[in-house]
């Protein structure tokens, strides 16, 4: 127990280099799994950087901040109505419009 390594979690299982090709020398198309596996991965990646481009030009974009609303609401600001203040009871917010 003394070389035990100590810390959070369990730690990595301990593989010698040598003993990762005897694993995949009784399966012929384990090296075609591996290297679909890493074309998938490098897809991924590029797609997540696209997709991050793409975010970033959408919120760098001025005409897509809708910074004045509706004209409606603006029309509806300009009236400069009164506020409403009290409960929450649709009957006294209908004589309120």
């Amino acid at each position: 127990m003394s070389g035990a390594q100590r810390g959070c979690g369990r730690g990595r299982p301990r593989r010698n280099a040598e003993e990762e090709p005897e694993a995949f020398a009784g399966d012929p198309n384990a090296n075609m799994w591996a290297h679909m596996m890493r074309q998938h991965q490098q897809f991924q990646a590029q797609q997540h950087q696209e997709m991050m481009m793409m975010f970033q030009q959408h919120m760098n974009n001025p005409h897509n901040q809708n910074m004045g609303g509706s004209a409606s609401f603006r029309e509806f600001c300009r009236m400069n109505p009164f506020e409403f203040v009290g409960e929450y009871v649709p009957a006294a917010a209908r004589e309120w419009i």
